[in-house]
């Protein structure tokens, strides 16, 4: 209800405007049709400028409140109303109690106007029809039908009559008639809605006298069949009278000289009330928090999805909140749409201005995957940032680092920790661990069809333990990946490793060395170990980050439903 009172309001505001400019700037010129245009724009204008209602964000960090609201007592109070609660009621009560009644009337003379006509002889001229009535009213046009009674005029006056009524009919007074009568329902509280009808339709007649007379010969004559119809009865207000109560300002008009075209300028005086108008009443400025979805205390994420239906206000927020956010460029260009609202192409680029830079394209006649971006800024200054679609996938990263699963970039690394010796209780234990992370592509790997993975490097943990009993060294075990494994096994992985305990190696190196063919077997019989554990290692990786990825997507689901039901609130 308030926003019906403030938009009554603000188009009462326009219409006020409109016709004081027009009764002191243009009410006395001679440019009758461009008058009639500078009303009904005023008309247009008051009922849609108000609709129109520019929103600017202003971005604000939110501070966390470590105030306890639960301490606040709590404290019931009786509702209590007086009469000014229901002055809102009320008032819409008279409103549209008042517009019906005009409403009414407005059908009423329709009705009249219809009996009027009915059963009246009449025949066609060209394009008017012509309805001779025997009755004592003033001529009127309707549209079309002209009406009048040929019984009061000569030939002279009767032409000068229907010259001034085919104006009327020519140029569709009518329709600026019935426009102004609506104006005057909806905005009935408003002085100047009836100042204006009254104006319109004043203007309307100039409009008329003057094409009129330019047909005819004698303008006297004309002005003489003026006065001679003031004292005939006018019929319904929904149409053009030959007649009205303004004979006088008629015939002035009518002899005026024509204004200077130089004086076209007064028009344009409205415009800066226009803007004024505008930057006053119809900019709302919100304020939106900087949205933040922090992991830890050392980083800062921003993730945001740009689907298909993305508004220009929700692209313009998400450039901004990156820009003042984490001095990050994203360009958004190439943006089409289709019939129903929908992108049908973007392209999107970013430069955080640290070396990282990327592209995310879409094109085409259907709308666009959902686009998702994420940048994360740690404390360092460090960015990692990225797209992911359903589509494609594009990245991009800084300082060797890369965006973890949600960016569909893996990062591959590989760490040797050199061997750490230390003595607890008698025994010395030496370790040595070398792991290298083989780098997978989710999007090759068909998680029902591992045995085509082909691996070139294994994750492999060798850990050696030699024990002493009284000072003398025992026969030391061997473990790879927490098995047990014997000393060859542990040399073909890493011929070092023994070494590094500190053992003496003609202990190590005991035995018989085994012929090339059982060393072959042994190397076939360690690959296929070593395949099967790394196709094992990777089948958990890969179900892991398919969780991680199935969990992304809830998050994403329920941040999107979360936003369409605020908006729809």
């Amino acid at each position: 209800m308030e926003t019906l009172f403030i938009y009554l309001l603000k188009s009462s505001g326009l219409l006020a405007l409109f016709f004081i400019s027009y009764h002191l700037l243009l009410r006395k010129e001679t440019f009758f049709n461009s008058n009639r245009w500078f009303l009904l724009l005023g008309l247009i204008t008051s009922v849609g400028l108000p609709l129109l209602v520019y929103t600017k964000v202003v971005w604000v960090t939110p501070v966390a409140s470590n105030f306890d609201y639960t301490t606040i007592p709590l404290t019931i109070v009786a509702e209590q109303k007086s009469i000014m609660d229901y002055v809102p009621l009320i008032s819409i009560l008279l409103y549209g109690f008042v517009a019906m009644l005009l409403a009414a009337k407005l059908l009423y003379d329709f009705y009249n106007l219809k009996k009027l006509l009915k059963g009246k002889a009449s025949y066609h001229q060209a394009d008017y029809r012509l309805v001779d009535t025997k009755e004592n009213l003033a001529p009127f046009s309707f549209f079309k039908t002209i009406v009048y009674n040929s019984e009061l005029y000569d030939a002279i006056e009767l032409e000068n009559i229907l010259e001034h009524e085919k104006v009327h009919s020519d140029q569709s007074h009518t329709l600026d008639v019935l426009i102004s009568r609506a104006f005057c329902i909806i905005f009935w509280f408003n002085p100047f809605v009836w100042l204006y009808k009254k104006a319109v339709l004043q203007n309307l007649e100039f409009i008329a006298d003057s094409e009129a007379t330019k047909k005819l010969t004698d303008k006297k004559a004309y002005q003489i069949t003026l006065l001679k119809i003031t004292t005939q009865e006018n019929c319904d207000a929904i149409t053009n009278h030959f007649y009205q109560s303004l004979i006088k300002k008629r015939i002035v008009m009518l002899n005026k000289s024509q204004s200077k075209k130089v004086n076209s300028w007064k028009y344009l005086l409205v415009i800066p009330a226009l803007v004024a108008f505008v930057f006053m009443f119809q900019i709302k400025v919100v304020a939106q928090e900087i949205k933040k979805i922090t992991t830890n205390v050392n980083e800062q994420v921003i993730d945001r999805t740009i689907d298909k239906d993305a508004t220009d206000v929700e692209i313009q927020q998400l450039t901004k909140l990156l820009k003042e956010a984490q001095d990050v460029d994203l360009i958004f260009s190439n943006l089409k749409r289709n019939a129903k609202g929908e992108i049908t192409a973007i392209k999107l680029t970013f430069n955080d201005k640290r070396g990282s830079k990327g592209v995310s394209e879409q094109k085409g006649n259907k709308p666009i995957s959902p686009v998702r971006f994420v940048s994360k800024k740690y404390a360092d200054g460090r960015i990692e940032i990225g797209f992911y679609t359903e589509d494609k996938k594009d990245s991009a990263s800084k300082d060797n680092d890369t965006v973890e699963e949600i960016y569909n970039t893996t990062t591959t690394s590989t760490e040797t920790n050199s061997s750490n010796t230390s003595t607890n209780n008698g025994t010395t234990q030496s370790q040595t661990t070398s792991n290298t992370t083989t780098q997978l592509n989710l999007e090759k790997i068909d998680p029902t069809n591992l045995n085509g993975i082909k691996t070139s490097k294994t994750t492999q943990t060798i850990k050696i333990v030699q024990s002493e009993t009284n000072g003398i060294p025992t026969e030391a075990t061997y473990y790879i990946n927490g098995k047990i494994a014997t000393k060859e096994e542990v040399e073909k992985i890493d011929p070092n490793a023994i070494k590094k305990t500190g053992s003496n190696s003609d202990n190590i190196f005991t035995g018989n060395k085994l012929d090339k063919k059982t060393q072959a077997s042994d190397d076939i019989k360690d690959t296929k170990r070593n395949r099967e554990q790394a196709m094992q290692e990777r089948k958990q990786i890969l179900e892991d980050r398919t969780r991680a990825l199935e969990v992304r997507k809830k998050e994403l689901e329920d941040s999107k439903k979360a936003v369409e039901d605020k908006e729809n609130n």
